[in-house]
């Protein structure tokens, strides 16, 4: 049996369009074994009664589990992967959108090379959906080694990571908000995992003007 993959999206004030696109595409995906966790942080009342409504249009998709927090990014973060139940943890972004063979292709590539942590390729898309370029950070896990240093080599929307490794170095440290992913790329690779990039277009990220990417 297929192993079971927990997606975690935290989300807060999400564009409506943009978030059903996201949710669509994991939804969607041709790997099926998965459970989705939507961290949902409230918002004013207008907001979280549409965001419901997008969710409740997929309620028929046993996968899909919405919870509510009023806390951090960082520590849903945590919160989602505490309740989840897959061996491998996966993660989406509100605003993101990932292609449909995401998953089967990242879990092939990560078990084949026995990795821990397993980015992808990205297409940059704009705010209204268009492609405005590609980021294609290094693959293999000695160029990462050599990269991070002086920049993040993975997208974090693209990321899975197995479970087992969460547990041995621990998850991500609150305390670094914007930089919690770089953290625990280096956590891992000083533990002596593999972190590596599989070198395809997985999926869509959307910047922003302001966005953390650009601002990386």
């Amino acid at each position: 049996m297929d192993e079971l993959i927990s997606v975690i999206m935290p989300v807060w004030k999400p564009n409506l369009e943009q978030f059903n696109l996201a949710v669509n595409s994991i939804l969607s995906q041709s790997y099926s074994n998965i459970e989705f966790l939507i961290m949902y942080k409230k918002n004013d009342k207008i907001l979280d009664e549409q965001i419901n409504e997008i969710v409740d249009r997929n309620k028929n998709d046993q996968r899909l589990k919405f919870h509510i927090s009023n806390e951090g990014f960082v520590e849903r973060l945590n919160k989602g992967i505490d309740i989840s139940k897959g061996s491998i943890i996966a993660r989406m972004d509100a605003d993101d959108i990932s292609i449909e063979n995401r998953f089967e292709e990242q879990i092939k590539y990560l078990r084949e090379n026995n990795y821990s942590i397993l980015g992808s390729w990205v297409y940059s898309i704009s705010t209204q959906g268009d492609v405005i370029g590609t980021i294609e950070p290094p693959f293999e896990p000695n160029q990462i080694r050599d990269k991070i240093m002086y920049h993040s080599p993975i997208s974090h929307s693209s990321i899975m990571m197995e479970r087992k490794m969460l547990d041995d170095i621990g998850g991500y440290d609150p305390k670094l908000m914007g930089a919690e992913d770089y953290e625990l790329y280096f956590r891992a690779i000083f533990n002596g995992y593999k972190v590596a990039n599989i070198p395809k277009y997985l999926i869509y990220i959307r910047e922003e003007e302001t966005s953390l990417m650009r601002n990386k």
